[in-house]
C-alpha cells in the first residue's frame, strides 16, 4: 500500500506546471480584508495538476495559528561548513506559483547547484494560489502530499515559501503554517529554509486595495520572514530583498511578469541564486552559470543575490516590532 502512496505522489510531482504563470483566483482565507482585483492575485494550477481530494479547510480556524512562540532548536546555520560535494542532496520545494515559474527549482535552482559541483534530487510540491498552513494541514489536498513525502524520504532541506500576500496581511496564518511545517520537517530529519518572496510591483491593484506600496510590502514581508527565522532557527533566503536591490538601482531589469505579481525568468533567475547561496554558503557571483538572462544582466542579479544573503540590509525596527506583534 505504502508503495502504491508513493508512486501516486511521485506521478502527481511529474504532472506540476513547467513553464507558465496562469492567472486565477487566490483562495478566500488568504485574500485581505479589502478585496483585491482577481488579475493580479495568485493564480490556480492547470486542471490537470489538480489533486482530486476535498478543498482545504480554513487555516483561519487552526487554532495552531494563534499558538505562542517556542524556544528555537539549536542547529549550526547553513554556510558555516561546505556542504560535501560528494553526496547527492535530496531537496523538497514547497510552496504556489512563485516557485513553480519559469521552472525555477530544476531550470535555475537545480543547475545552479550543479554548475557549482553539487549533485541534487529536487521535487516540487506547489499549487497556484496555496499557503503554508493549507500545506501543513493534513487533511489538505497538498498537505496529505507533503506528509507523504515526508513520510517516505529523507530530504536534506525543504524550502518553504508562503502565498505572496499572506505574511504581510494575514501574519497568524504565516506563522502557523510556519510553526507545523517546521516541526514535522524536523522530525523528519530535514532542515527548513524560508523562500522570502516580494513585494508587488508598484502600481499593482493589489497594493492599492491593501494600502500598501512596494516599498512597505517588501519590508512587511522580510519581517515578518525574519521574525519566523530568529525566532524558531530557520535559515531565511531574503528573495524580495534581492528583488528590492534590483528595482531601486537597476530599473531597466524587470523582474515581475505583466501581472506585478509572479517573476519573470530574471526574478525566477533572481530567486534561484538567493536561495543558492543561502543553502551552500557559496558566493553566487563566483559560479559559472549565466541562466540564459544575458551577460550584461547576469552579473548584476548575481551581486544581488550574493548581497541579500551576505550582506543582509537592516529591517527596519518599526517592522521587526510590528511583525513580533502579529499573531
Amino acid at each position: 500500500m505504502k508503495k502504491r502512496l508513493l508512486a501516486l505522489l511521485l506521478l502527481a510531482v511529474l504532472l506540476l506546471p513547467t513553464a507558465a504563470c496562469d492567472s486565477g483566483q487566490t483562495p478566500a482565507d488568504t485574500r485581505p480584508d479589502t478585496t483585491a482585483p482577481e488579475a493580479t492575485a495568485e493564480p490556480t494550477a492547470p486542471p490537470e495538476t489538480q489533486p482530486v481530494t476535498e478543498p482545504m479547510s480554513d487555516p483561519a480556524a487552526d487554532p495552531e495559528t494563534t499558538a505562542p512562540e517556542t524556544e528555537p532548536e539549536t542547529e549550526p546555520p547553513l554556510g558555516t561548513t561546505e556542504l560535501d560535494k560528494s553526496k547527492t542532496y535530496k531537496i523538497l520545494f514547497v510552496g504556489n506559483s512563485y516557485t513553480y515559474c519559469n521552472n525555477m527549482p530544476t531550470r535555475y535552482f537545480g543547475e545552479i547547484m550543479e554548475a557549482a559541483g553539487y549533485s541534487v534530487k529536487i521535487l516540487s510540491l506547489t499549487k497556484g494560489g496555496w499557503t503554508l498552513s493549507g500545506s501543513a494541514n493534513s487533511q489538505d489536498e497538498l498537505g496529505k502530499q507533503v506528509d507523504m513525502a515526508l513520510t517516505h524520504q529523507k530530504f536534506d532541506f525543504v524550502i518553504l515559501q508562503e502565498q505572496s500576500m499572506t505574511p504581510a496581511v494575514n501574519a497568524g496564518s504565516f506563522y502557523g503554517g510556519v510553526r507545523r511545517l517546521n516541526k514535522k520537517i524536523r522530525e523528519s530529519g530535514g532542515i527548513p529554509v524560508l523562500y522570502a518572496t516580494w513585494g508587488r510591483k508598484q502600481g499593482s491593484g493589489d497594493l492599492t486595495a491593501t494600502g500598501l506600496t512596494a516599498e512597505t510590502m517588501t519590508w512587511k514581508l522580510a519581517a515578518a520572514y525574519e521574525h519566523m527565522g530568529q525566532t524558531h532557527d530557520i535559515p531565511v533566503a531574503h528573495v524580495g530583498l534581492a528583488f528590492w536591490d534590483i528595482v531601486r538601482n537597476h530599473r531597466n531589469i524587470t523582474l515581475h511578469d505583466p501581472d506585478m505579481s509572479h517573476p519573470s525568468a530574471e526574478g525566477s533567475y533572481l530567486a534561484a541564486l538567493t536561495l543558492f547561496a543561502r543553502i551552500t554558503g557559496i558566493d553566487p557571483t563566483t559560479v559559472d552559470y549565466e541562466g540564459g538572462v544575458g551577460s550584461n544582466i547576469e552579473p548584476i542579479l548575481k551581486e544581488a543575490a550574493r548581497k541579500a544573503v551576505f550582506e543582509t540590509p537592516e529591517i527596519p525596527e518599526e517592522y521587526m516590532d510590528e511583525a513580533a506583534r502579529r499573531r
